[in-house]
């Protein structure tokens, strides 16, 4: 992998894992999903904002910040959004589990992710990991834990519980290095992470063991 002179000193900081043979090295990027801040309904008597309901852009290529996507917002980012949740991703492969425990459809944006994703579940990620998307570099930084924007957005009420039991949270990522690239353009694995991965970290935090017949 021939890797751009801008990324040879941080890499060099870790090199110890480079590109392991045994694991997923590379996954597409389905749909790119962004959204401004809404009003998204009322909970208990008070409005809520928020920018859960993304849609898949119409351009061929997107900008990357610090932050996350051009023209992507987030309404409470005591919570949502920062460096370290700066762009969401969720598998596509989740969404006729989803649809046979919650009998509707799911289609890219419906867990208000950033990034649907195809080739790859959250049994593949380690937190720590570091992938390359066209120019721009992510880390992988942490599982998703829904809140009660969730419940409005998808019209199920026990959405979260479903998430706590099945453990299809999606992840965030961190950009380490900012650029525009194509919406057809792979992630690739560039540095393997050395924490747990983000389906072993969602189900400690939500005390759930691992159930193998998930994720296979």
């Amino acid at each position: 992998i021939a890797i751009s002179p801008p990324l040879l000193a941080i890499f060099a900081l870790d090199t110890s894992v480079f590109l392991p043979g045994s694991v997923t090295a590379e996954f597409q990027v389905i749909s790119i999903n962004t959204g401004p801040v809404a009003l998204l309904g009322e909970w208990k008597g008070k409005e809520v904002y928020s920018a859960i309901n993304k849609r898949p852009i119409k351009s061929s290529a997107i900008t990357v910040g610090d932050l996350g996507l051009a023209s992507d917002e987030q309404s409470d980012k005591k919570v949502h959004g920062g460096l370290d949740k700066a762009i969401y991703s969720y598998p596509s492969e989740h969404f006729v589990a989803w649809e046979l425990a919650i009998g509707r459809e799911f289609e890219p944006g419906s867990f208000g992710e950033n990034l649907t994703t195809a080739g790859v579940s959250e049994s593949d990620i380690r937190i720590g990991d570091w992938w390359s998307w066209g120019e721009v570099v992510l880390q992988v930084t942490k599982p998703r834990q829904p809140c009660y924007k969730l419940i409005m957005y998808s019209g199920v009420d026990d959405i979260i519980q479903h998430m706590r039991k099945n453990l299809r949270c999606g992840w965030y990522w961190k950009v380490i290095l900012p650029g525009t690239v194509s919406a057809e353009a792979p992630m690739r694995l560039l540095v393997r992470g050395v924490g747990p991965t983000i389906l072993e970290s969602y189900a400690r935090k939500v005390q759930n063991p691992i159930n193998p017949a998930f994720f296979g």
